[in-house]
């Protein structure tokens, strides 16, 4: 009687253990478990963008160490997976992970905790999507403390771009694709070789476009900001109202909260240097 009354309850409990493994398994597949990582990059949406987005981001991170881009979509979770890893072809230098629910719910959106998230992108999936788009950005709107995230969000139609805009403390970052292939394309038909120059500083193979902000500068003039670096280059301001000024004035002064735009190998390599040259009279004299 003791044997059977010891059998019948350790089958009990290593029937409920594995039935409670099997269900936390269960719930990983579908991608309904909580992100609990930070300072991850938030994906909302899907297109066919994404395989390049990832792509870019691999290489844009690769002087991070476990760099983490979360996909949260209304995609089934294994669906994606088996997705991603057919059209990438390449090792990524991400750790992936995917969530599967309703992008436009913030009670479903908390679940890839886009609290903790140091950049949202949100994804247009397709020409009819900038009502989602926008039910998306007004949900995450209502979720986030930290208005310094950066929220870029494909949009297709302009007049939605300054009513969203108009939101405070909210920093919203508006990406027209349609005007931004169609101004890709004007430009390289007026000057043959161009397009490759742009792609060039678009992607992150090679030397990118940064907004930069140096806090040495401040008070100082765009002439001392561009003579105060070694392997990058100066090409404008960007001020603190997000008023881009390429090329400005020499005399121009660096206010707090201004970041310059810079061409740059990659982020850490904007290394500012004191004194490299002093500029006296508008003519720029090396030091001895």
């Amino acid at each position: 009687l003791y044997w059977s009354f010891s059998v019948a309850i350790s089958g009990s409990i290593i029937g409920f253990i594995a039935k409670g493994i099997s269900n936390l398994v269960e719930q990983l597949k579908k991608g309904k478990s909580q992100v609990i990582c930070n300072n991850h990059i938030l994906i909302l949406g899907w297109s066919n963008s994404i395989f390049a987005i990832l792509k870019e981001l691999s290489i844009a991170n690769e002087n991070v160490n476990n760099a983490v881009v979360v996909i949260f979509s209304e995609l089934d979770n294994e669906k994606m997976l088996d997705e991603i890893a057919a059209k990438v072809n390449v090792k990524l230098n991400l750790k992936i992970i995917t969530r599967s629910g309703d992008t436009a719910n913030p009670i479903e959106l908390q679940m890839a905790n886009p609290t903790g998230a140091k950049n949202i992108v949100i994804l247009s999936q397709d020409k009819n999507s900038d009502t989602k788009a926008i039910t998306t950005i007004l949900a995450l709107h209502s979720m986030l403390k930290n208005t310094k995230v950066s929220i870029i969000a494909q949009i297709n139609d302009s007049k939605y771009v300054k009513n969203i805009s108009q939101i405070k403390n909210f920093n919203f970052i508006p990406v027209l694709s349609k005007n931004i292939i169609t101004n890709l394309k004007a430009q390289t038909l007026r000057q043959n070789g161009i397009g490759a120059v742009i792609l060039d500083l678009l992607d992150f193979d090679g030397d990118e476009i940064y907004f930069s902000e140096i806090p040495q500068l401040i008070g100082k003039t765009y002439l001392e900001a561009m003579i105060s670096f070694e392997d990058s280059s100066v090409m404008g301001i960007s001020d603190i109202n997000n008023q881009t000024q390429l090329n400005p004035k020499n005399k121009i002064i660096i206010n707090k909260g201004d970041k310059l735009i810079v061409i740059s190998k990659d982020d850490d390599t904007i290394i500012y240097v004191e004194d490299l040259i002093t500029p006296k009279n508008d003519i720029l004299t090396p030091k001895i």
